[in-house]
């Protein structure tokens, strides 16, 4: 009788830890995502994981025109999560993106950047916002190796928004000559790092990866279009894995992680 009981007190709390967990079938979800979210979405992914039993993540970071380009070519991916808009509408016009599933998860905003030991040859007044009449090409003039660090505005989203601003503010022209275009957003934060170049165009979310950098000034979010990354379902077999993915993007705990990493809250519908 005691046996009996037992067993029926063991079935019970398995019922009980069954009810409370989100069980699925055990099966792995690929993530292709802007280099910027590198971090961010990692850290949403180990969270997402714990509390789909059975889920895994695998993770490809690249520029979000690398990822747009390689999913309509067929790669295995079932979330794209993009840095601007026209990729992912790229994408879903491709007819590999789910449409309706397209949807804002966060944003961001641009930084200039420059190395601790180049804030000494600032000039003590500089302004805190990036204007009009901004001494930036004076900033570069330092020496002739001088450069300004940015992704590369033929394809990469934070060098694209980089370029906006700037023509917008009118000094396009003083620095166009003077650019190091790099492969992803993370690229040119590093070259700035390294001492490599003396100032760089950064998301503000990239601030919390390194100490070693100083904002020198921040960019007005109306001198360029709204940096919002946009996340859509990939259409494949695993589709009720994705859309368990996407839909914890934007939970709680998903918007406490991207805040913590610098990302700014949701700018606007996708549109």
């Amino acid at each position: 009788m005691f046996k009996k009981i037992r067993y029926v007190s063991v079935f019970l709390a398995l019922c009980g830890v069954l009810a409370t967990t989100n069980v699925v079938e055990s099966e792995e979800i690929t993530i292709f995502a802007a280099a910027s979210l590198t971090d961010a979405v990692t850290e949403i992914g180990n969270g997402f994981s714990a509390d789909y039993e059975g889920q895994t993540v695998r993770y490809v970071f690249a520029a979000s025109s690398t990822l747009a380009r390689q999913i309509i070519a067929g790669a295995p991916a079932n979330i794209f999560i993009s840095a601007n808009q026209a990729w992912m509408h790229a994408t879903v016009s491709a007819g590999v993106i789910t449409g309706d599933t397209v949807e804002p998860v966060a944003g961001n905003q641009l930084v200039l950047v420059t190395a601790p030991e180049m804030v000494n040859f600032l000039p003590a007044n500089l302004p805190t916002t990036v204007g009009p009449g901004f001494p930036l090409a004076p900033l570069l003039a330092i020496d002739d190796q001088s450069r300004l660090a940015i992704g590369d505005p033929a394809h990469v989203p934070a060098g694209q928004y980089a370029r906006q601003a700037l023509e917008r503010l009118g000094l396009w022209q003083g620095v166009s000559n003077r650019l190091a275009p790099m492969p992803h957003v993370r690229a040119a934060l590093n070259l700035v790092v390294r001492g490599e170049a003396a100032l760089g165009i950064v998301y503000a979310s990239d601030l919390s990866l390194t100490p070693t950098v100083r904002v020198v000034a921040t960019f007005p979010t109306d001198a360029h279009l709204p940096i919002t990354y946009l996340a859509g379902v990939v259409k494949s077999d695993q589709m009720d894995a994705a859309y368990s993915f996407l839909s914890y993007l934007t939970s709680p705990e998903a918007v406490q992680v991207f805040k913590r990493h610098g990302f700014s809250s949701i700018l606007a519908s996708p549109g």
